[in-house]
């Protein structure tokens, strides 16, 4: 996956990786008194220790599938590892306790996973989601996904704005900012 520009280059040498593990891990202080988020942060700062001790924390900077439309089976692996690891760090982040994030990852772990869902409660808003990851992928080269190259403007402007009002019509209720909650 290529670093996007403005992005952090953190990580140069392994001295800068043991900074990022010790940043992970305070990172945790920032966001509260509750063990759970300093249980998140040292979880981050965990997953990065293998990569820092043999030296390839910087091993993997390009485009993911770069020239090529589909990525290669390890690559595909790669991402979903990767996927199913920060969703376990938001499953931490998320809980009031660190019983309750043990608690819910055991059921995200159990053999009802394996099961297959009811596709009868598709809704607009699982199809916008399909389409944003279809997005970022064709995009995944681009500095943001939204980086639309349309050189005429006014066709550049009606895709924007055919976003934004797709995501007022299906962006469904009302939640709370997580960051309120602090």
């Amino acid at each position: 996956m290529a670093i996007r520009p403005g992005y952090s280059d953190l990580g140069k040498d392994n001295r800068k990786g043991w900074r990022g593990i010790t940043l992970w891990t305070f990172c945790g202080f920032w966001h509260g008194a509750n063990w759970t988020f300093l249980a998140w942060g040292a979880y981050h700062a965990l997953l990065f220790l293998p990569l820092i001790l043999m030296g390839k924390n910087r091993r993997y900077r390009d485009t993911v599938a770069e020239g090529r439309w589909l990525p290669s089976l390890k690559e595909t692996g790669q991402m979903l590892l990767t996927f199913f690891l920060v969703v376990i760090g938001w499953i931490i982040f998320r809980a009031e306790t660190i019983g309750q994030a043990w608690v819910i990852c055991k059921r995200v772990l159990s053999p009802s996973i394996l099961s297959i869902p009811d596709m009868s409660g598709i809704t607009g808003f699982t199809i916008a989601i399909c389409i944003m990851l279809v997005v970022e992928w064709i995009q995944r080269d681009k500095p943001h996904p939204l980086d639309l190259r349309i050189p005429w403007w006014p066709v550049r402007a009606m895709a924007y704005f055919s976003i934004f009002f797709l995501i007022l019509a299906l962006g469904g209720h009302s939640e709370n900012f997580i960051y309120f909650q602090f």
